[in-house]
């Protein structure tokens, strides 16, 4: 693919380019959080670029010394998000895309890039990048780091605990949701959340990442961003539609009956 077919997202195009993902949605109050972030982000490194000539994809990567995932990876570069769908999916564009970051790493002397994912739904599957030579660097969770050196003396990135369950300690009554503004669905997985606890009768309360350095620090998952835990116990790190988020909490509830 020809590098003019990339379009990157600066301060300038923001309004206009936008950031991919619900576009159609941007009054929401979950995209114009997500506008306000990127908009917060630039200076600290944030690059987000979309596929041009009617293409659908996107990759938004930061520095690891700044990106919200709660990692320890001074000196790479972390993809947050990379994704390709409708009919661009299937045609080389995530390969494209992930060897522009990978150029763009070499380009500015950074150690590597790297990316937390799984095989589930949500983020974009282990697989896709292990095909691609990446490797595992550490695991947590259920969640894996991902990694492609780019120096050979190059010291691996690492999640900074494995032992998130523990950051649940402190909230063991009622449905807590944990959140940052990087995913603009997130507006609405928060009030699914909410409306939820309503329906159980049980107080809820988010807890708002508003830095990479409280999400380290606080988050009980290695996703980062994302999280509802219901009286101590976590039921997802990933968007759920409302009777999905129901069935885990009936769940979850119900395995505590039998504890």
């Amino acid at each position: 693919m020809a590098l003019d077919l990339f379009r990157d997202v600066t301060p300038d195009s923001l309004d206009r380019d936008g950031f991919f993902c619900r576009m159609s949605q941007m009054a929401t109050e979950g995209n114009q959080q997500k506008v306000r972030w990127v908009r917060a982000r630039f200076k600290e490194g944030l690059a987000l670029t979309l596929l041009g000539a009617k293409e659908r994809g996107f990759v938004e990567v930061m520095p690891g010394e700044r990106c919200w995932r709660p990692i320890r990876a001074k000196g790479w570069d972390v993809i947050h998000c990379l994704w390709v769908v409708g009919s661009s999916k299937g045609r080389g564009r995530g390969d494209a895309l992930l060897e522009l970051v990978e150029a763009r790493a070499k380009e500015h002397g950074r150690a590597g890039v790297a990316v937390v994912s799984r095989e589930q739904h949500w983020v974009t599957p282990r697989s896709f990048f292990e095909r691609r030579g990446y490797q595992v660097a550490d695991e947590a969770d259920g969640f894996v780091l991902l990694t492609r050196a780019l120096k050979k003396a190059a010291k691996l990135p690492a999640f900074v605990t494995h032992d998130f369950s523990a950051r649940l300690a402190r909230h063991r009554t009622g449905l807590v949701v944990f959140r940052a503004a990087q995913c603009p669905y997130l507006g609405d997985a928060t009030g699914d959340a909410v409306a939820l606890a309503r329906a159980l009768k049980v107080p809820s309360k988010v807890v708002e990442f508003t830095s990479a350095k409280q999400l380290r620090e606080q988050t009980p998952t290695p996703y980062g961003v994302f999280a509802i835990a219901l009286d101590g116990k976590l039921l997802t790190s990933t968007y759920e539609l409302p009777a999905a988020l129901a069935k885990l909490a009936a769940t979850a509830r119900a395995a505590s009956l039998e504890v």
